[in-house]
């Protein structure tokens, strides 16, 4: 290959790049709202994603003092043994179930073409369980 003949290959692609930064270009423009509509719910995911995990850690204390006061022997009777244990397994299924529907959503959240209605729906779900003291949160 000569030296004219580099140049005239140069300039041809520099021209063909050229076209394809204004195809992208137009691309983004035109694409523009789905996009911000897109990141604005992804921001919204990452919030509820937030309070599940805020929930969690919740239920995740309670499960330390309960596992805490049975170790201590700080429940005197059979009763409160059996009740603080009942306890403990309903936030640990409460808790299993938050995580499971966290992992769900994410999953939804990482598919080539995301699922925020899913996402948004698990999320809510994991939120909602009166065992782990949910609570609204903006």
């Amino acid at each position: 290959m000569e030296a004219g003949d580099f140049d005239a290959m140069t300039e041809r692609l520099g021209r063909q790049g050229g076209i394809l930064e204004r195809q992208m270009a137009k691309i983004c423009q035109t694409r523009w709202q789905d996009f911000k509509i897109g990141l604005h719910q992804v921001q919204e995911m990452e919030e509820e994603l937030a309070g599940a995990r805020f929930v969690c850690t919740i239920g995740r204390d309670e499960l330390r003092q309960a596992a805490e006061q049975l170790r201590e022997g700080n429940v005197a009777a059979h009763f409160r043994h059996k009740q603080v244990l009942q306890q403990e397994a309903q936030i640990l299924s409460a808790v299993l179930e938050a995580l499971k529907c966290e992992e769900r959503a994410i999953e939804a959240l990482n598919n080539r073409e995301p699922d925020y209605a899913r996402a948004r729906s698990l999320c809510s779900q994991a939120l909602a369980n009166p065992c782990l003291g949910a609570r609204e949160f903006s």
